[in-house]
């Protein structure tokens, strides 16, 4: 997942995903691993509400 906060940018992985939340774990930050909280509206995401993922990368099915 990328993000657009900060200067540069900010690049973290997805480790779970559920009905509610997303675990990302992430380097160059004070937390490491984290929890953000998951809207879907209208077929669209929206994670935590201070960050904003401007990338999305799947698992090919």
């Amino acid at each position: 997942m990328s993000f657009s906060n900060g200067l540069y940018g900010h690049v973290a992985i997805v480790t779970k995903v559920t009905e509610n939340s997303i675990e990302i774990i992430q380097q160059n930050e004070k937390i490491t691993r984290q929890v953000l909280k998951l809207v879907i509206r209208n077929h669209h995401f929206f994670v935590g509400s201070s960050v904003k993922p401007t990338v999305w990368l799947r698992k090919a099915e």
